[in-house]
């Protein structure tokens, strides 16, 4: 599985939720501790990445903090949870699906992502339908704050703000819209906006995916008068969906936990071959060149891109 080949370039990693990590996309449960994220949580506890407090946490909602060094510390957010697509599964029609034999029990099925051994699947149940049509969870039908995260998070930045850490925020949905509609319900988002004001000046920076595009937005504040308080790097993926190139972005941090610049790699589908020898064939595409002042709560300012040559 990815964990696993991951681990050969990047011994350390921090995974988050995406919106394909649920089956079917974006079936969420909105109650801690469902099957399917305690599943997705002993996979990566089989292959040593989530352990301890963080895999309890990440089996109850998909969330976790961690310390990459002294100084600085990283909450990983289960952004999907506040996506407005989250699906109504017990709602939606569906259609039946047949599968091969192997795949048809899930007491046969002994492939690499099976659950742990020893492993409570009482509350299991080996669905063979896809839904024929999607109907979303009302947001105004959902809790108040899914899994208990919002209020998690508070703490975890509030011992941060105690403790001189400074703080980078991840999740895969990111906050603002996407072709026009606001990803998080409108409730989710004004909590999360006011959690992001109110520790702007440790949070150094917002790391998202999911909109295949290479892009950043801002937070802001309207009092005592309109400016940006935190920086959101949205950053394409290296799945080559929606006509998009693969590509990943290296971010360079200083001594004291500042993000001071980050570049953004990409590989060109038409000039890989059939056997996709990609080991010389990503390049940059830009620098930011301004992250440092982007990033700062008391100075955010547009980022400025800038193209590079270099192979």
């Amino acid at each position: 599985m990815m964990a696993k080949g991951m681990k050969s370039v990047a011994p350390k990693w921090y995974p988050a939720m995406g919106n394909n990590d649920y089956f079917p996309n974006y079936n969420v449960s909105l109650e801690p501790g469902s099957p399917w994220q305690e599943y997705v949580a002993s996979l990566y506890a089989r292959e040593g990445v989530l352990s301890g407090e963080q895999l309890r946490t990440f089996a109850a909602g998909g969330f976790y903090a961690a310390s990459p060094r002294p100084g600085l510390k990283l909450i990983v957010l289960n952004t999907v949870a506040w996506s407005q697509k989250v699906l109504d599964w017990g709602g939606a029609p569906k259609r039946h699906v047949h599968h091969h034999k192997d795949a048809s029990e899930a007491s046969l099925y002994q492939g690499p992502d099976a659950p742990l051994p020893g492993s409570d699947t009482s509350g299991w149940h080996w669905d063979e339908d896809v839904a024929s049509k999607k109907i979303f969870v009302s947001c105004d039908a959902r809790p108040a704050d899914p899994f208990g995260q919002l209020s998690w998070a508070r703490t975890e930045l509030e011992a941060a703000r105690n403790a001189g850490e400074r703080v980078i925020v991840a999740g895969h949905v990111p906050p603002g819209n996407k072709v026009g509609d606001n990803n998080f319900c409108k409730k989710h988002l004004d909590d999360f906006q006011r959690l992001t004001q109110d520790f702007a000046e440790i949070i150094e920076v917002q790391l998202y995916g999911d909109h295949s595009n290479d892009e950043f937005r801002m937070v802001w504040t309207e009092e005592p008068q309109p400016r940006a308080v935190s920086a959101v790097l949205v950053s394409a993926g290296v799945t080559p969906r929606k006509h998009c190139n693969p590509s990943w972005r290296m971010f360079e941090v200083s001594k004291d936990h500042q993000v001071s610049d980050f570049t953004q790699y990409f590989l060109r589908l038409a000039d890989t071959d059939i056997e996709l020898n990609l080991d010389r064939r990503w390049k940059k595409l830009h620098r930011s060149g301004r992250v440092t002042d982007l990033c700062r709560a008391s100075a955010c300012a547009p980022v400025q891109l800038l193209p590079t040559a270099d192979p």
